[in-house]
């Protein structure tokens, strides 16, 4: 027997589920040669912080990708030998994360033009694929 408290109930879930659907964001898929990048770079971040081995150059070009692209600094020193990573750096890993995220959908690789911009702002270029890559990076 139908109430009038379910019927409530049902007029309120689908008051909220019409609010939600049609107010609530949907957010692009990730674009696979973006993500590829980015996983590139975050690889050599990542394992800097957990291994402790790494390129300094490949470093340095991660540390810029991800200032441009995202606006994250990444904490680190610049030693005698080169860059070094502080106990910083893993937390700025933890911003990358939650930044990726949120903004993944975004991020529109171009491979003729060696491009990555946002979907939001095309004309935008975020990062451009340098001529000679360090090994393995883009």
């Amino acid at each position: 027997m139908i109430t009038l408290r379910k019927v409530t109930a049902l007029r309120t879930c689908l008051v909220f589920s019409l609010f939600y659907g049609c107010w609530s964001e949907v957010q692009p898929v990730a674009d696979s040669g973006a993500v590829e990048i980015w996983r590139a770079h975050y690889s050599v971040m990542n394992k800097a912080v957990t291994e402790g081995q790494y390129d300094g150059d490949k470093f340095l070009q991660s540390v810029r990708f991800f200032d441009r692209v995202t606006g994250v600094g990444i904490r680190y020193d610049l030693g005698y030998i080169g860059p070094m990573v502080t106990p910083h750096t893993a937390e700025d890993l933890q911003r990358l994360d939650a930044w990726f995220s949120a903004n993944s959908g975004y991020l529109k690789w171009d491979p003729a033009e060696g491009t990555l911009r946002d979907r939001r702002n095309p004309s935008l270029v975020l990062w451009r694929k340098p001529e000679k890559p360090a090994d393995g990076l883009q």
